[in-house]
């Protein structure tokens, strides 16, 4: 892996900012993961994780949990039909004042093995200051010669847009041993699934890659409402443009 002289507080600041740069000045804000919604829950676990973990939470007795759901996005605006990851950080609060916490994205692994290289990506990301926009070759030229981040940006693409946050399977970053009472160990990935039967489940609609958004047309008689339509378009980028096309009429 490539190393670097840079000190490690020196480099998260250029992380850091170089985030906030991409994401657009949001202060008061986190500079990832900056829309987000809190959840409160209890774990209850199977009656055989005792057999897998000998941690508390896996014991057998409710534990009672915060989630949090987010975009991957510095940006506390961003669009919820937007493309990205999506993340679920789980804290389980635990006996004797402990917690335990799991980091989840709604992709397979990370887009860079160490934080230099994570830099690394983000700058190919920035506008260039000649054009004010980012250079078209950059982000390719270091994905060309990084095949895990590469493999990485493939699997992102090939995710549909959750309907919603409900709506994803999320894999830990982090990888765990569990130890049973035995004493013996086993090295765990730990992937959530919190999916169940959606919206378009229901309304009997296929998954077009963002959320159920109604369109609503008035049944008139005369210039009387007598009724309203309700359809359900299958294309969201031609939704996103006649929304945004009546967005930028009503600020006319």
């Amino acid at each position: 892996m490539p190393t670097t002289t840079i000190p490690d507080d020196t480099l998260i600041r250029q992380i850091v900012d170089t985030l906030q740069t991409l994401a657009g000045p949001h202060p008061g804000f986190r500079p990832v993961h900056a829309k987000g919604i809190v959840c409160s829950g209890t774990f209850r676990p199977s009656a055989q994780a005792a057999g897998i973990s000998r941690a508390p939470h896996f014991a057998g007795a409710p534990v009672p949990a915060t989630i949090r759901f987010a975009n991957s996005s510095g940006n506390p605006e961003v669009p919820d039909g937007a493309p990205g990851v999506r993340s679920m950080a789980v804290k389980f609060l635990l006996p004797g004042g402990k917690s335990a916490d799991i980091l989840a994205n709604s992709v397979e692994g990370f887009v860079a093995r160490n934080p230099e290289e994570f830099l690394e990506f983000l700058r190919s990301q920035l506008p260039d200051p000649k054009t004010g926009k980012p250079d078209p070759e950059a982000l390719p030229r270091f994905l060309a010669g990084h095949a895990a981040a590469q493999a990485f940006v493939g699997r992102l693409m090939k995710k549909p847009i959750p309907a919603s946050y409900a709506q994803a399977v999320y894999h830990a970053e982090h990888a765990f041993r569990f130890t049973a009472k035995d004493g013996q160990v086993s090295p765990t990935s730990i992937a959530v699934d919190v999916s169940g039967a959606s919206v378009l489940d229901k309304l009997g609609l296929p998954s077009y890659s963002g959320f159920v958004m109604p369109k609503l047309e008035a049944v008139r008689e005369g210039q009387a409402i007598k009724d309203v339509k309700i359809s359900y378009p299958q294309d969201l980028a031609a939704q996103m443009l006649e929304y945004a096309a009546a967005t930028r009429s009503l600020r006319q």
